[in-house]
């Protein structure tokens, strides 16, 4: 089974440092790739220290940009499934074993697996495909996940949840909590986000 592990990264090199650990000793070890997202290229500037392929766009993405990257390197380097990992998500041991193995023994369909939701999780490339790009002009950051998910489910792949064990760091959103600016962006985008989602999908899709 071909794949690859992302963390995305746009601050606290601190917590990507711990996610990038949790990888170290499972399969994922040597599969690692990190997107820098960063303002000033903090992971790239000391590539040579990190355990993982450092990959830097050409402008900082938004994470559904972020998404629709890893969908296209997947497709492109004909990975059969590729795992997600918050850079906040710090797996509990055996949680990425554990995930690798049921995306290769799994022989019903099925979209996406979750540990603690998809704060650490795998994409089956090919359901990825059928579904299509992450809905980059609708939600650009939050409600991304949940319209995802549900067009997932309608194109007949389900999300599985399997209650594996992944701590989120700052009990989630480490990003914007340590930006005051990406906190204040939020602040304004995510009431409305919320709202394209129920113009979207109505009560179907939570």
């Amino acid at each position: 089974m071909e794949f690859k592990h992302f963390i995305p990264h746009v601050n606290r090199p601190d917590l990507t440092n711990k996610a990038v650990g949790a990888c170290i000793g499972t399969v994922a070890e040597g599969r690692v790739a990190i997107l820098d997202n960063s303002p000033t290229m903090e992971i790239a500037s000391q590539y040579h220290i990190w355990q993982a392929e450092v990959y830097v766009p050409t402008v900082p993405l938004t994470t559904a940009q972020t998404m629709n990257w890893m969908r296209s390197m997947a497709i492109e380097d004909g990975l059969d499934v590729f795992g997600f990992q918050h850079n906040d998500g710090e797996p509990a041991e055996g949680t990425i074993d554990r995930l690798y193995e049921l995306a290769r023994t799994l022989t019903e369909p099925w979209g996406v697996i979750f540990s603690n939701y998809d704060v650490c999780c795998v994409f089956n490339t090919k359901a990825v495909k059928e579904t299509g790009e992450w809905d980059w002009l609708r939600f650009p950051f939050y409600h991304l996940d949940n319209d995802y998910y549900h067009r997932l489910r309608l194109a007949g792949y389900p999300t599985i949840r399997t209650g594996l064990k992944c701590h989120h760091h700052n009990d989630a959103s480490s990003t914007i909590k340590s930006d005051p600016e990406r906190h204040l962006v939020n602040q304004v985008y995510f009431p409305g986000s919320a709202q394209l989602l129920k113009l979207k999908w109505g009560d179907a899709c939570v």
